[in-house]
């Protein structure tokens, strides 16, 4: 349940969204062409726009048809002015933009619901949604601390009004994010909430999943009796669940797991292949042939090796005839090669490590590289187009510059010939004059938003980017490749913030540096999942503005220098304190990263020179003509003395 819940929209809490779309002056549980022939003889518009609205609501999950009803409804001028129903319509917006993924517009339809609620009316039933729906999109965005602030707001709203259901559902949202920082207690606290009040009326398929989530901390934490122990309650809820066969299998799969982590592998074999059962037919290759693979290792395991070769087979015939499962053939291949070396099969054993390595390959390098060169490609297409349209801006600037001096030259010239039109002219002139400034501040104005918008969309590729190597990371288990995505990522959103700090501050060309190694070194704890009292963070950062081509080598030195010292400086889950400091002084910046960990061993000196981490820290620091030293005992220091760097132009 625990990877289900973080990739698949969690169902609870779209069960949790069907309650607040299920507001209508009509039937509770209308269906779509009820709904239509309703609306054909409809002729009041606020009856419509309802209808209308309902229609929205039941295709959330065809988002044309969405937003196509949506876009009818706001075209009825006495439904969409009701201060009631405009709110219902800007929160259904943002939700649209929310399920594209289009996080800053979906942000910008959610305040003004907010707004909106200040203003006019109080409907604290759309405003939990509101929040929910804005801690949902911060946990996605990875910013937790900010999604619990908006859940918490949330769930106070319907406790409020008694609303016992959304209460749940966002107790089990907190528990998730709680799960995702490794504070299971919490977590654990918020699940048990949400499933006793789900005892209260029976509701048994809920009560089962909040079981499951208990379960999967458990897993989480290796304690495998309690987790075991949880997926049987779950098995018992599941008798009075109508279709249970999903969630058997769920719950068999999960269990399987268990037991294999605990090398019973009879019982791991028995409840796998039972998942199985259920899932054949009804799921995808993917999935299949994944608790094929899970069936085979249970059976190799207790030495039944003609046998697990077989499902094997099985389930490679089946990733034959699908696409798309390169990561599951690889796992196919690498398990085959160990079965035919137990066998003493040498040749297919060959066969089938060089099958795997070649499937890796081409995972790592057709998938991951492909797209990113495609997001890449649109990036700087849309850079260019941004570019042209910033030119453009600019020479309509000076066209509008010539043209208010030669008008000036005239009325100079008119003056001097005509005195006695001397005051007509004048006037004449200083309102020709005022029309041309105003035209001068608009392009003024227009060079300003297309820079904005330019710092927005670099911002927003970048964030795609980051995003991509988020989810690959999802299906690579090798633990290499695994921190490699991690630090890519971290390297992608050191200069995603940059550009985000641009867009949103006054000043477009240049960075404050306090405000941005804040959000960076925050980042990177929130990244590295550590907690406040386990390492503090102090800083000594003079109030700096400096220009993006500084701002961003200076940026990934810091993201390199403080994600080495949390992941290697404090072992053990060890306490203690990392400096940063940037301060001017004459005619030079010095940066220092310091530490009071463990300090630089041997073999990490010896290999120090060889890391792709170091070898950018040089090459950025020969990009600002520096000189880096590194001291290790005790802890580790790296002191950079900058020589190349500028403020942005005034």
């Amino acid at each position: 349940m625990l990877k289900r819940t973080k990739r698949t929209g969690r169902p609870l809490i779209i069960y949790y969204l069907l309650l607040f779309f299920g507001i209508s002056t009509y039937a509770q549980t209308p269906t779509i062409d009820s709904l239509l022939v309703v609306l054909e003889s409809e002729t009041d518009p606020v009856n419509r726009g309802d209808i209308l609205l309902q229609l929205t609501r039941l295709h959330i999950n065809d988002l044309p048809k969405f937003l196509e009803y949506l876009d009818q409804a706001a075209t009825i001028p006495a439904f969409a002015s009701d201060s009631k129903w405009s709110n219902h319509i800007q929160f259904l917006r943002g939700f649209y933009f929310e399920r594209l993924r289009n996080f800053d517009s979906a942000r910008i339809y959610f305040q003004n619901v907010l707004d909106a609620q200040s203003v006019t009316i109080t409907d604290t039933q759309i405003v939990s949604a509101t929040y929910f729906k804005l801690g949902n999109m911060a946990r996605l965005e990875g910013n937790q601390d900010n999604a619990i602030e908006f859940f918490q707001k949330s769930l106070q709203l319907d406790e409020a009004r008694s609303d016992e259901n959304s209460v749940a559902g966002t107790q089990i949202a907190l528990g998730v994010i709680y799960k995702n920082i490794g504070l299971y207690d919490q977590a654990i606290t918020y699940y048990q909430q949400a499933y006793d009040t789900y005892a209260k009326s029976n509701h048994y398929e809920n009560m089962a999943t909040c079981m499951l989530n208990i379960a999967n901390v458990y897993s989480r934490q290796k304690k495998y009796p309690e987790a075991i122990d949880q997926f049987q309650k779950a098995l018992e809820f599941s008798e009075n669940v109508s279709n249970p066969d999903n969630l058997l299998a769920f719950i068999y799969g999960n269990l399987g797991n268990c037991y294999t982590q605990q090398n019973d592998h009879a019982q791991a074999l028995n409840y796998t292949q039972r998942a199985y059962e259920l899932m054949k037919g009804k799921t995808g290759p993917e999935e299949q042939a994944t608790m094929l693979i899970g069936i085979s290792n249970s059976l190799r395991e207790l030495g039944r090796l003609n046998e697990s070769a077989s499902r094997l087979q099985d389930a490679q015939k089946m990733c034959e005839n699908a696409d798309g499962l390169i990561q599951v053939q690889e796992r196919i291949q690498y398990q085959l090669f160990h079965i035919y070396l137990e066998q003493n099969r040498l040749k297919e054993a060959n066969d089938a490590i060089q099958l795997h390595l070649k499937l890796h390959d081409s995972l790592q390098r057709s998938e991951v590289s492909k797209q990113l060169l495609e997001i890449n490609t649109k990036y700087e297409t849309e850079k260019k187009e941004n570019e042209i349209a910033l030119l453009n801006a600019d020479n309509e600037l000076v066209a509008a510059h010539l043209q208010a001096a030669k008008n000036r030259n005239v009325g100079l010239l008119v003056g001097f010939i005509l005195v006695g039109g001397l005051l007509t002219v004048v006037y004449r002139l200083f309102q020709k004059t005022k029309w041309q400034n105003k035209q001068i501040s608009k392009a003024l104005h227009e060079k300003e938003v297309l820079l904005r918008e330019i710092h927005h969309r670099v911002k927003n590729n970048l964030q795609v980017i980051s995003s991509l190597l988020a989810l690959q990371s999802e299906h690579v288990d090798d633990n290499v490749a695994l921190s490699a995505l991690q630090e890519g990522q971290d390297r992608v959103q050191s200069m995603a913030l940059i550009h985000q700090n641009l867009y949103q501050d006054h000043n477009l060309t240049g960075v404050s540096i306090n405000e941005y190694f804040t959000k960076l070194i925050r980042n990177l704890f929130d990244s590295y999942n550590i907690r406040k009292d386990q390492i503090r963070l102090e800083m000594n950062i003079d109030p700096l503005n400096l220009d993006v081509d500084t701002v961003v080598p200076i940026g990934l030195i810091v993201n390199e220098l403080v994600s080495n010292s949390l992941k290697y400086a404090f072992p053990d889950n060890r306490k203690g304190t990392i400096w940063v400091d940037l301060v001017e002084k004459g005619q030079q910046l010095y940066l220092s990263i310091k530490d009071d960990g463990i300090g630089m061993p041997p073999e990490r000196e010896e290999s120090l020179g060889q890391s792709f981490g170091y070898r950018l820290i040089k090459i950025f620091t020969r990009q600002l003509k520096g000189t880096l030293s590194i001291t290790g005992d005790p802890g580790t220091q790296v002191s950079i003395a900058i020589n190349k760097y500028s403020r942005p132009a005034v």
